[in-house]
């Protein structure tokens, strides 16, 4: 069972999928780990079943990450 249909269930509402989007389409592998990596640690409260690529401590404090957290809240 996929992590999305899980949530949906626990939570008792059907997911949109006919809303949801893309949040940022990458061509390379790392390009999207890294990617997937920020938007994880931007988005806390998220359902991943791991946390994914780790990034390092570093990351917290690019101005890149901190501008996209702004944009995030």
């Amino acid at each position: 069972m996929s992590v999305v249909t899980e949530h949906s269930i626990s939570v008792g509402y059907r997911i949109d999928f006919t809303g949801t989007s893309v949040l940022n389409k990458m061509s390379g592998y790392l390009d999207q780990l890294v990617n997937e990596a920020v938007e994880i640690y931007l988005k806390k409260n998220n359902f991943n079943r791991d946390n994914g690529f780790i990034l390092s401590q570093g990351w917290s404090t690019t101005s890149m990450l901190n501008e996209k957290q702004d944009q995030t809240e």
